[in-house]
Parts: C-alpha cells; structure tokens; sequence
C-alpha cells in the first residue's frame, strides 16, 4: 500500500504573501527563523514555488512570524487575510536592524502523545484511524507518528484536528495543551495513553 503526500495547493503562494509582508528576502527570513544551520536561502525559495513542502517547525515559525494560525497557511480551505499585519514585535524589529525579531525553531516533543492521545479518545484502533483519516497506507504508520520515528504530512495533521474538532495548533504546537472537547489534556500520564 503507498502512502500519497498531497501537498496543499494555495501553500507555496501564501508563504510567499507571508515573507513579502514582512518586507524581508529569504536570507533574513531564514535569519528570523533562526535556522541558519537548518536551511538557507534555496529552502525558502522551494518552499515558495511549491517544489519542497517545509517541515513542520518551520511553518510553525511562518504563522508566529505573521500572527495567524498555522492551520490557516495550510489549509486551502482558509485564505490569508487581505491585510496580513505581523505581530507589533516582528513590525519593530524591521525597522531595528541590530535587534531584530527572531523565532527560535524547536522540533516537536509532544506531537507523537497528542497523536496517540486524539486517537484513544476518538476509542479508534490504528487500522480504524488509518480509515477515518482517509489514508491509503498500512496502519502502521500511524504507530511511527505515535511514537514520534516519523513526522506526518500536514495534510494528515489538518485531518486529525478535524476529526478531533481542535485548531492544529494544538497538535502542533508544543507550548499549547491539547484541548480535546470533552476536557481531556495532555496532562495525562503518557503510561495510561499506551493501554
């Protein structure tokens, strides 16, 4: 069985509409990411003519950069606001150039639990959640997401917080608990999810 990785259609465009209202070339860009020895320049343009599909951090990063959720640079489903103001923070740091504004750039920790944990209170199996994501892959795959030995395309990201009805950006970022809708968080012994 293959596993598709669709891409998001609008998703190179509206990181383009991102940097450029930033007013930064790809070189600072890639300075306020703070990734230096991650990526460079070539990365930040692949990323905007659709030809790579930037990791999960590194979107991340892009919303916090623009202020907006992650979930509306990924999803074609959402446009980018008409007036895409960044932060104040990010509007100050272009006019100071010796201090400017800079993410940091931290890979997941908690991605793999907030995986498992959507998936044992929708009380689905692997195989179960492999369908209910509308996946055409081995189930798993799902068992390399859980424990955190392979990142999900963000198009499956964007199912599961659908099919749990919570803003990505509880899944994908680390500094906000997953708020499941009948109260349940992550503050749950990882122990008790694996039963």
């Amino acid at each position: 069985m293959g596993h598709s990785r669709p891409r998001p259609t609008h998703l190179a465009n509206k990181l383009l509409l991102i940097r450029l209202s930033l007013r930064v070339s790809q070189g600072e860009f890639v300075k306020r990411l703070g990734v230096q020895h991650l990526i460079n320049c070539t990365n930040i343009s692949k990323y905007e003519l659709n030809k790579n599909e930037p990791p999960l951090d590194i979107l991340l990063a892009y919303g916090r950069l623009a202020g907006i959720p992650v979930e509306q640079i990924i999803d074609d489903d959402f446009a980018l606001p008409e007036n895409l103001t960044p932060p104040p923070e990010v509007i100050q740091s272009n006019t100071d150039k010796q201090r400017p504004f800079v993410f940091p750039i931290q890979r997941q920790q908690c991605l793999g639990q907030k995986l498992l944990q959507i998936r044992k209170w929708l009380n689905l199996s692997q195989p179960e959640i492999v369908e209910r994501l509308g996946l055409h892959t081995d189930f798993t795959l799902i068992s390399m997401y859980e424990h955190d030995r392979r990142q999900p395309s963000i198009k499956i990201l964007l199912a599961y917080a659908r099919i749990a009805g919570i803003p990505l950006e509880q899944i994908v970022d680390d500094d906000l608990e997953l708020q499941l809708p009948d109260g349940m968080t992550l503050n749950a012994d990882p122990a008790d999810l694996q039963k």
